[in-house]
Order: C-alpha cells, then sequence, then structure tokens
C-alpha cells in the first residue's frame, strides 16, 4: 500500500508543480495569475543596457510581457517626417503676387504615412501637438526686383510665413509648434512677384524640404 502511494506520488508531482497557480483566482490563465495588487520587496536594479534591450510592459488582460525597446520608441513616435523636391522650380509672376502649392515627391520618411503625395497634403492621424517645419532656398536670374514668400497652412487657414523683401540669393523659412487634431491638412505654400527676371526654387533636400514631428 505504502509502495503504490509513494508511486502516484512520484507521478502526479511532476503534473501539479507544472500546473497553472491562482492566488484569489480558481481560474488562472497563466503559470502564475494573482488577482490583485503584485508587490516585490526587493528587485535588482537594471542597467541602461539592460533598458535598451527590453522592457517588462502590463497588457489589456494584466499578462506581463516582454517587449523590445525599439517597439516602445516607434509605438510612441506617432509622427516624423521629411520630405523634398525632385526638380527645380522657376517662377515668373509679373506685377501679381502668385501662391502656389508646394508638391513635395521626395519623401525621405514618412513613420506614420500621413503625407498624400497626390493632393500634396499632410493629413494628421492622432491628436497632439506638432512641431511643423518648411524652408526653400531660391536664386534669382537678372532680377530687379523680386519679393518672395512662405507659408504654412492648416485647413487652408496660415499658420506660419515669411514675406521679405529681399533681392539676393536667400532661405525662405516658416515654421511652427501647434495643437492639431486627427483629420487635420497641412500644406506648404511659396509665392513670388518677380517684376523682371526668373526666381528658381532649388530642389537640393539639404536647401528645400519639409518636417512634421508630433513631439506630444
Amino acid at each position: 500500500m505504502k509502495k503504490n502511494l509513494l508511486l502516484v506520488m512520484v507521478l502526479v508531482m511532476p503534473l501539479y508543480l507544472m500546473a497553472q497557480v491562482g492566488i484569489e483566482t480558481t481560474t488562472p490563465i497563466a503559470m502564475l495569475d494573482v488577482n490583485g495588487d503584485l508587490r516585490i520587496a526587493t528587485t535588482t536594479e537594471g542597467t541602461l543596457t539592460a533598458a535598451k534591450d527590453s522592457i517588462l510592459v502590463v497588457d489589456g488582460d494584466g499578462i506581463v510581457k516582454r517587449i523590445s525597446s525599439d517597439q516602445i520608441f516607434y509605438s510612441a513616435v506617432k509622427t516624423a517626417a521629411k520630405g523634398g523636391i525632385n526638380d527645380d522650380i522657376a517662377l515668373l509672376s509679373l506685377l501679381v503676387f502668385t501662391w502656389n502649392q508646394m508638391a513635395f515627391d521626395n519623401i525621405e520618411f514618412d513613420m506614420a504615412g500621413e503625407y498624400d503625395t497626390e493632393k500634396d497634403e499632410f493629413v494628421i492621424a492622432n491628436d497632439g501637438i506638432y512641431r511643423i517645419y518648411f524652408q526653400y532656398k531660391y536664386s534669382a536670374t537678372i532680377a530687379l526686383s523680386l519679393t518672395p514668400g512662405i507659408i504654412i497652412k492648416m485647413n487652408g487657414d496660415e499658420i506660419a510665413t515669411t514675406h521679405p523683401l529681399l533681392t539676393l540669393d536667400e532661405y525662405l523659412v516658416a515654421e511652427t509648434m501647434v495643437e492639431l487634431e486627427a483629420g487635420d491638412v497641412i500644406t506648404f505654400h511659396y509665392g513670388a512677384l518677380v517684376e523682371l527676371g526668373i526666381l528658381t526654387i532649388d530642389s537640393d533636400i539639404t536647401n528645400t524640404f519639409f518636417t512634421v514631428e508630433r513631439i506630444n
């Protein structure tokens, strides 16, 4: 009898040790399922090297999981984009100032895919605070007098501009920080009045480009 009991214990114990254990729950769904607060009195201090590798998080079911630090970073950065133009743009506007919408066809990166290359619009995907920057470099050919301009618009309304009276090759910059909602549309515009000559916008992406970054 004792031998039989010992044999049963030997066979059952490994199964028992491998079973899911519940604390304050009769239906555990993990190896250790705690229905309540979890307190760990002593923990080993981690290092920056460990944090660069992975971090423990809790999902919607309360299950603790390990994910890479890269996943946390890219899930938090909802918007980061930069784009330029592929070809120089020549402007000739006699006596009447005209505005043109910049068509960015050289997108270096767009993490959330928010720039619409067909409509030349940046459509905001998530509510937040955004930093928006737009610049272009122009050069004037045989120009006696010119007035260049640059504008950033939100839903058709101007939110940042530079409109100086210049006669030399220059950079024009418009930048702002603004609170936006999902669905808001950002567009970029350039223009000039040239009494005599041609104004050319440089297509080098180090000189002419936009950036949009969500900071919160």
